[in-house]
């Protein structure tokens, strides 16, 4: 007999004790095949269930313990048990609180902020339909993805519900089962393989470690065979918990992709027993999933296993069933509250497990009252209440600390998230607060806060956060980090960019200039990724300085030049009637000089604006000195030729600064100069050159008019210069026909002429390779075919021939890239790469492909960037930048927020660094706002906060002077976003004062349009916002005031119907409807109160 019956009178400790007893007495009776030799024992055992009745309150669990006393009890009245007939019914005694059993010795049933392991299995309750699911799942599928969001509980459901299944599954099949459980790190396969060898017993050694995570990384189907080697004939479960670590810590994409591919060849199906079940939090989804090994479960349901929110009778089971274990209860309510509290946030769990650990902590004997969970809170308060406790009673020295080791702890990471760190004792302690650290580590480990394992000496010790969970919900630790990030936003700008001209194969285009790269040289300790990157910017930078400088050089003697020969040439104008005749020849001598030395000195200024070394301002100062020099000099009849190449010079100087007026002027000039002597001599190869310069440069000013009169004699221009071009075949006369060609079917195309456009682009392309295969060398051969590949592209694109477009765009990235490789110093090889790019990523954003388009807008927003940084007064720089940023906004709505996260920070610099530019800055604002609703829609509520707080930020950056109606409306929209995030959160307070801010700036703005509709019904928007906000505080209270969200309520509707009176063909009634009704809930609750 259980030494339980020793005791006849002493009640049962819990409920499931009373239960096996139950049990085993009849399993007792079922071996003797009677009972009547056990009657005392029966006895005893009625007399222990009837005592219990004293500690059992629920009724539920009465009716229990009632059925074992009405079972035992029958079988003693069957038989002849004496007195048995003439006894009552034994009932259970009446409940007795001060007879309630303390349970406070018992071990705490619930696991705070910790994660259930695979010996918690018993304790695990809720998932177990879930878990089951994924079990027969994974009978047919090798390889899962378990995917959810943080805090969903992940981990715990796979590690406590799963595996064991699993487990006990593959031994009934008569297979022994290994277990290997990690998380990636850094460095995924060193990771994998320590864990490997651990399983097995074998204690190797780093060096051999780091020898075959050689092997496993050059084959990675190898790792099948060392799986072999250490557990001969046994399966092995692997399981890679938080798998977004071998994107989030520093793992390079070929490591990724290999790593992924080592457990696919792992686990390959069919009779081979391995599985992988690979845990991935939501955000990191897509980016797994494009993995080449993992890619096949994107289109298989079953291989992506989601983990389900919880059912309100799955939540209820995790409270109650732990607590009944142990003889715990709650007080009536209690339970439905909490439930109610969590519902619909399928990231509440942790917060849920501390709170009822919490609860268990601050519990009397075995009953959790309301003033237990008044005093610790609701799942949604209990962690901040417990964090400001702690932090609240910490003495300053330690408040300084403790803030220093969070944010040690805790590290942004460049999609704008949080990640957390494990980190040494010997690393937290060394900075100067080394007492004060170690004393807050303690408090924080015993209040669960932080998670703690041991180290082979005190100083290895590890420590981390217990849970995310805790940023998200303790303010004060959030206002930290975001203060952290503000002074880290730089860093992460340069690192970001260093890894895109890594990715670029280290392109010059992405390399860093002027201020930024002073700030990333700052700072480039800081990453590793920086070092480099700053040390070849530097050196670009020192070469194109020196080169500059070479430049300046010459410009400036040949400015010292032309005031030595005007100086002298005005002396000559003087005595100019008063010469004899050899005094003529060196005047006219002298006079040629000076026309050399402008035309000279405009040739490098042309050039120098085309390679982006001379600003606009800088060129427009150059052009003053020159134009009067030119102006100066004597109109004479042997100076013609050289006067039409200076008037030509001029032309593209004024073409490259957006002066296309005076363009067109001079380059007519010329081409009427040509034409005259061309009249005199028709075959003069030398003036069909200059008329055929003339003409182009014309056709081309003419174009930039963007008219269709102007078009049209753009066209003439062109099909003169082509004519011109065809004369005489030559190598110089088939580079100009090409290159006449491609502006031609521009033209065409933006006529919509496409039939013309694609003749001239198919004649371009085939006079530009004829070119190239005689001149392989020329750059401007090259660039002469990109530009044919792009404009057949985009003529491809706008008819609906994607496929070749595709292929067009290619080849002409393929040609640009080259250019810009071997030329890193031309702005204009550069401003096509990034028009290109542009286009490109406009074909992907037409077939819905949105995310190929943004990483082309990505790369064309930092050429672009570097372009306008080089040059601020480039408009035609400016604008691309501009075109880009629109671009990218557009497609913003349809990306993974995380996919366009670098983007946004390179988006943000250029904001940052263009304050005037209004439009870019409203365009990032709303950027950040589309971010937020779509982390909202996914559940994610922590980001989307980040998100709307970051279009907060961009908002609050603007000056005073600079913000208009737009970005008020910005503004207001972010905080009403934030407080509907909030309101979902529980976070009653900050919902309060976000609505409240956004009311304020509502009301604002109608003040400065009362007739306006959409403010009017934007306004009463947000005072129905406002008064939910109000009524969840109200809620939260213990003395409810439904004062203040029913006056929020008023204020709106009074603004509807004003306007609905003043404008009876308004369309406001919907909103009049719902606050009317919310209106109505209220005074009937009053009523009933």
């Amino acid at each position: 007999m259980p030494k339980e019956f020793e005791s006849p009178a002493a009640p049962y400790e819990s409920l499931e004790k009373l239960r096996a007893d139950h049990i085993t007495m009849m399993q007792v009776v079922g071996r003797k095949g009677h009972w009547r030799d056990l009657v005392p024992e029966i006895r005893k055992l009625i007399d222990r269930v009837k005592a219990t009745g004293r500690r059992l309150y629920d009724p539920s669990d009465r009716e229990v313990a009632q059925n074992v006393i009405s079972y035992w009890a029958s079988d003693l009245f069957e038989g002849d048990e004496p007195g048995a007939l003439s006894a009552a019914l034994p009932q259970l005694d009446a409940f007795d609180s001060a007879s309630a059993p303390d349970v406070s010795t018992a071990p705490n049933p619930y696991k705070g902020l910790s994660a259930f392991g695979e010996a918690d299995a018993e304790q695990f309750h809720g998932r177990e339909g879930a878990a089951n699911r994924l079990v027969e799942t994974l009978r047919e599928k090798p390889i899962v993805l378990v995917v959810g969001q943080m805090g969903c509980g992940k981990t715990s459901f796979v590690m406590a519900g799963v595996v064991p299944q699993l487990k006990s599954a593959m031994r009934r099949e008569q297979k022994n089962p290994v277990l290997l459980s990690f998380s990636p790190g850094a460095d995924p396969f060193a990771t994998l393989l320590a864990r490997l060898h651990e399983a097995a017993g074998d204690d190797a050694s780093n060096e051999r470690i780091f020898q075959q995570k050689k092997i496993v990384e050059h084959a990675p189907e190898r790792l099948h065979d060392l799986l072999d080697a250490l557990f001969p004939a046994r399966p092995v479960i692997f399981v890679v918990d938080q798998f977004e670590e071998i994107f989030t810590l520093g793992a390079d994409e070929q490591t990724r992709a290999k790593f992924a591919s080592a457990l696919s060849k792992a686990c390959p199906g069919g009779d081979d027993a391995n599985r992988a079940i690979v845990i991935v939090d939501k955000r990191s989804e897509q980016s797994a999933l494009q993995l080449p090994a993992l890619a096949p479960l994107a289109s298989g349901v079953d291989a992506r296993f989601v983990l389900p929110p919880l059912t309100a009778d799955e939540t209820r089971r995790i409270i109650e069933l732990p607590a009944r274990a142990i003889g715990l209860r709650f007080a009536d309510g209690v339970v439905d509250d909490i439930v109610k509290d969590i519902a619909g946030d399928v990231t509440a769990l942790p917060a849920l497990q501390f709170t009822l650990g919490k609860l268990w902590n601050d519990h009397g004997r075995n009953i959790v009252t309301w003033d237990d969970y008044d005093k610790v809170g609701r799942p949604h308060e209990a962690l901040q209440r417990t964090a400001e406790a702690i932090f609240g009673a910490l003495p300053p020295d330690e408040k300084e600390a403790a803030k220093c080791l969070f944010l040690e702890l805790v590290r942004p990471n460049l999609d704008g998230t949080f990640i957390r760190r494990r980190v040494t004792r010997d690393a937290l302690t060394q900075s100067a607060r080394a007492k004060e650290m170690s004393s807050v580590l303690e408090r924080l480990v015993e209040a669960g806060l932080l998670r703690f394992t041991p180290g082979a000496s005190p100083q290895e010790d590890r420590f981390d956060l217990a849970h995310e969970a805790l940023i998200d919900a303790w303010p004060r630790l959030r206002a930290w980090l975001q203060d952290d990030r503000v002074a880290s936003e730089k860093k992460l700008q340069f690192v970001a960019m260093a890894r895109r001209w890594r990715e670029s194969g280290a392109a010059a285009s992405y390399l860093l200039t002027g201020d930024a790269l002073d700030e990333a040289e700052a700072i480039a300790g800081a990453a590793p990724e920086l070092k480099e990157f700053v040390k070849v910017s530097k050196a670009t930078a020192r070469d194109r300085e020196y080169r500059k400088l070479r430049t300046w050089r010459d410009v400036a003697l040949g400015m010292l030049a032309l005031v030595i020969i005007a100086t002298i040439f005005a002396i000559l104008a003087i005595i100019n009637g008063h010469q004899a005749s050899h005094e003529r020849q060196a005047a006219l001598a002298s006079a040629t000089k000076a026309l050399h030395s402008v035309e000279e000195t405009l040739k490098v200024v042309s050039s120098e604006r085309l390679r982006g070394t001379i600003t606009v301002a800088t060129a427009k100062d150059l052009l003053t000195p020159t134009k009067e020099i030119f102006a100066a000099v004597e109109d004479r009849p042997e100076l013609d030729a050289l006067r039409a190449d200076v008037l030509l010079e001029f032309s593209n100087v004024y073409y490259t600064i957006g002066d296309y007026e005076e363009a067109l002027t001079l380059a007519e000039k010329a081409k009427d100069l040509a034409q005259r002597h061309l009249n005199a001599d028709p075959k003069s190869d030398e003036w069909r050159g200059k008329r055929y310069k003339a003409l182009y440069r014309a056709g081309d000013n003419l174009a930039q008019r963007k008219t269709d009169k102007d078009d049209h004699e753009a066209l003439q221009r062109y099909r003169s210069a082509l004519d011109v071009a065809r004369v005489q075949s030559s190598r110089e006369n088939l580079s100009r026909a090409a290159f006449i060609e491609n502006k031609m079917a521009d033209l065409y195309f933006k006529k919509s002429a496409f039939k013309l456009a694609q003749q001239h682009y198919t004649e371009s392309l085939s006079l530009g390779e004829r070119f190239l295969a005689e001149e392989p060398s020329d750059p401007e051969a090259s660039k002469m075919i990109g530009d044919a590949h792009e404009r057949l592209a985009e003529f491809f694109a706008k008819s609906g021939r994607r496929s070749e477009a595709t292929d067009e765009f290619k080849r002409a990235l393929e040609i640009r890239e080259r250019l810009v490789e071997t030329n890193r110093e031309n702005a204009v090889y550069r401003s096509n790469l990034a028009r290109t790019r542009h286009e490109f990523g406009k074909l992907y954003q037409g077939i819905e492909k949105y995310d190929e388009a943004l990483q082309q807008f990505e790369k064309a927003l930092y050429l672009r960037r570097g372009l306008v940084q080089a040059d601020p007064h480039d408009k035609t720089s400016r604008d691309g930048l501009g075109n880009v940023i629109e671009s990218i906004g557009a497609v913003t709505k349809f990306v993974d927020p995380e996919h366009a996260r670098t983007a946004l920070n390179i988006w943000s610099a250029v904001v940052n660094e263009h304050p005037e530019q209004d439009d870019w800055r409203r365009s990032l604002v709303a950027a950040f706002i589309v971010f937020g609703d779509r982390w909202a829609d996914q559940q994610d509520f922590s980001r989307a906060s980040s998100s709307y707080g970051e279009a907060l930020e961009v908002v609050n950056a603007a000056t005073d002077r600079r913000r208009s109606a737009d970005d008020f409306k910005l503004a207001a929209t972010a905080h009403e976003k934030l407080a509907t995030i909030e309101m979902k959160r529980k976070e009653a307070n900050a919902a309060v004062n976000d609505a409240f801010a956004a009311v304020r700036i509502r009301v604002s703005l109608l003040g400065q349009a009362k007739d306006n509709q959409e403010r009017t019904r934007e306004a009463a928007e947000t005072y129905e916002i406002y008064g939910d906000a109000l009524k969840l505080l109200a809620a939260s209270r213990s003395k409810r005031r439904d004062e203040e969200p029913a006056s929020a309520y008023r204020n709106g509707l009074r603004l509807v119907e004003d306007f609905m009176s003043a404008h009876p063909d308004s369309r406001l009634e919907s909103i009049e409807i719902d606050l009317r009704r919310k209106l109505r809930g209220i005074e009937r609750s009053d009523e009933r109160r």
